[in-house]
């Protein structure tokens, strides 16, 4: 497992960019008992263990994207790729995914269903943390009716959906941001360093009077704002 993580740590690739990373993981499953298929752009995989076995259906996942971060550091398995980093830790993720399902393959006959789907009538609560059209409708689908969804990535480009989708099975939509307060601080030391490009998402600037009306409510009702910064140096 930590040799895998550390491969991947210095091989990092950003979003749709994952060629090398995705063919690394297909490549681990070759010689494994179980089905491998492509989904999304290209790189995204389904790993089937038991696929066509009855009873309950369990999915687990792990995303294997890096983000445009410069490595500050001088570990033996830093990034090789200039200006790409795996600060969020999806190299650990998919490494812990990638040795999971390897023990499970090798215990499969003793599994009382297969490893993929969600559970029979859906979850009561689904996560949306790829970032992606494909696992985006996966999720209203395996949430069940008058479920809630919760997205939690981050999108590296807009998608489309079917608003009947969500009508049709009554699951109700809902998002929020799922870092801490030290992935909070290491962005903002990122963003002062000049290492994040931050302008292209900066959509409005206003004053701290003014952040009920000009802030939350133009947040929640103009659908063009993204992130409004609000100046404080002419505060007390």
């Amino acid at each position: 497992m930590i040799a895998i993580r550390r491969h991947l740590h210095q091989q990092p690739e950003i979003s749709f960019q994952e060629a090398a990373t995705s063919q690394y993981i297909a490549d681990f499953y070759q010689t494994l008992d179980c089905t491998v298929s492509r989904v999304g752009d290209g790189f995204g995989l389904v790993v089937d263990i038991n696929p066509d076995k009855p009873g309950k259906k369990l999915a687990i996942r792990a995303d294997f994207d890096a983000l445009a971060v410069v490595e500050d550091n001088e570990l033996p398995f830093k990034s090789q790729n200039k200006g790409v980093m795996h600060a969020c830790g999806h190299d650990a993720h998919t490494a812990y995914l990638m040795v999971l399902a390897r023990e499970l393959i090798k215990i499969k006959d003793d599994i009382p269903g297969a490893i993929k789907d969600i559970i029979p009538g859906g979850a009561d609560v689904s996560f949306e943390v790829a970032g992606v059209q494909p696992t985006f409708e996966q999720a209203i689908d395996a949430t069940r009716p008058r479920g809630t969804m919760v997205i939690v990535s981050i999108f590296a480009k807009p998608i489309s959906f079917d608003p009947m989708q969500l009508m049709n099975a009554g699951v109700k939509l809902t998002t929020t941001i799922a870092y801490s307060k030290e992935t909070f601080q290491q962005t903002v030391d990122l963003v002062s360093q000049g290492q994040i490009d931050v302008a292209p998402v900066i959509t409005d600037m206003i004053s701290l009077d003014n952040i009920v009306t000009d802030g939350f409510e133009s947040l929640t009702k103009d659908k063009s704002q993204a992130k409004i910064l609000v100046n404080l140096k002419d505060e007390a």
